[in-house]
């Protein structure tokens, strides 16, 4: 089972860092740009948390409903939850195109300072507008390592950022930030069109597939709570913002961006690979009726996250500063990002842990559960951070201790829901 594990995961954390790289490639092209556009982008990128979170809707139905039929070997059943999975995809795209107009309103309910505004609307609509292929690429992802191929969505991440490596410079010099939303965008589009068409000869796709009805409805009934979680704990960055992080300053908005563009990245796409990889292998084991195996997977996934988190920890203190200050445009959002990284260093084996534990989760179809739970950790998340960093005057760093101890409550949570009995049973009476 590890090598199994080792196997998906390993092209997936490839895959899963060049998903993410686009966020260092923003702040990049940005710190040319000056410290009030990595303000302003540092403000959109929190906003954008939640929205991104909407396109696992479609996502997070695929990759259990798809890995369960494919786990039984019914191939045409698995070509028709891809049809509809596609199909749920493509109509949130349409929906997020269409909320680009109201950029400004939407800019204001995400809590972006005033001093930014100018900057971050027309950045933040043009994201919007011309963004179905951000949308349909998670769904897409999913398909495929539901269908055990992690090497097609590393191929086509790679595709993007390399797209990405040679067109966003351009685009930021052209228009600024809305023209480098344009180049990921259009980067972004062209590597979805190739997924598509690899999918297609993978199972013998057609238009008819994606006219599913029933099954579209149901991939999102069984995705949208996982993406409600998901939206849930992305709502807690631009209440940050509103609440803790504005009111301490542009920089601070700019530092806390920095963090979760740069920071981030060593330890987050492995994480969030192994959580993939863990909710395939519970989802087709619980597709396959095998309740053993389900609870090696959930064993094997616990020992693997303290491990990578170990590992994320000792990153996040040795090279956190560096990179910081590599990327900043000023000393005071280096330092502020700099001190994002010694603070969420200490929690990262945590924080392995309960992303990892969110994917068994979700492998079993038990997303109202997750929902639940991610809601409760984004009211911890806020609450604390806006204690610590006003009433408490720690400012920042207390907005940091206020993520540790989300992380803290999120391991306790779904630890207890993991140790439930009856919910395997339960999972498989999704889709089946």
């Amino acid at each position: 089972m590890l090598r199994t594990l080792l196997t998906l995961a390993g092209p997936l954390v490839i895959a899963s860092y060049l998903q993410n790289a686009y966020r260092a490639q923003d702040e990049w092209f940005v710190a040319g740009l000056g410290g009030a556009d990595q303000g302003a982008l540092g403000a959109v990128a929190m906003l954008m948390f939640p929205v991104y979170a909407s396109f696992f809707a479609a996502a997070a139905g695929a990759g259990p409903l798809v890995a369960r039929a494919h786990g039984r070997g019914q191939p045409g059943e698995a070509r028709a939850w891809v049809g509809a999975s596609l199909a749920a995809a493509a109509g949130l795209s349409l929906l997020w195109a269409l909320a680009g107009a109201a950029a400004p309103v939407l800019a204001g309910l995400g809590g972006v300072p005033a001093s930014l505004m100018p900057l971050a609307t027309p950045y933040l609509r043009w994201t919007l507008l011309t963004g179905a292929g951000m949308v349909v690429a998670p769904t897409l992802d999913a398909i495929f390592v539901a269908l055990g191929d992690g090497r097609r969505p590393m191929l086509l991440q790679g595709l993007y950022v390399g797209l990405y490596a040679l067109l966003g410079g351009a685009g930021a010099a052209w228009w600024g930030l809305p023209g480098l939303a344009v180049a990921s965008n259009l980067a972004q589009a062209v590597a979805v069109a190739a997924g598509l068409a690899l999918l297609r000869r993978r199972v013998g796709l057609g238009l008819c597939d994606l006219r599913q009805g029933w099954r579209t409805l149901a991939v999102l009934r069984l995705g949208a709570p996982m993406a409600l979680a998901d939206m849930a704990h992305g709502l807690a960055f631009p209440l940050l913002i509103r609440t803790s992080v504005g009111p301490l300053g542009d920089a601070a908005v700019g530092g806390l961006g920095l963090g979760a563009g740069v920071i981030e990245l060593l330890g987050y796409p492995v994480y969030a690979a192994l959580r993939a990889a863990v909710g395939s292998g519970v989802g087709q084991a619980s597709g396959a009726g095998d309740r053993s195996a389900v609870r090696a997977w959930i064993r094997l996934a616990t020992r693997t996250g303290l491990g990578v988190g170990a590992v994320g920890a000792a990153l996040f203190l040795g090279a956190g500063r560096p990179l910081a200050e590599a990327f900043a445009a000023s000393p005071e959002i280096a330092a502020v990002a700099t001190s994002y990284a010694l603070v969420l260093g200490l929690a990262q084996p945590l924080e392995a842990l309960q992303v990892i534990w969110g994917g068994a989760l979700a492998g079993t179809g038990a997303t109202r559960t997750l929902l639940a739970i991610d809601l409760i950790g984004g009211a911890v998340r806020v609450s604390v951070a806006w204690y610590l960093a006003g009433p408490a005057g720690l400012g920042m760093v207390g907005v940091w201790w206020g993520f540790n101890a989300a992380t803290i409550a999120l391991v306790a949570m779904k630890g207890a829901a993991l140790r439930g009995r009856g919910w395997v049973d339960a999972a498989r009476r999704v889709g089946g």
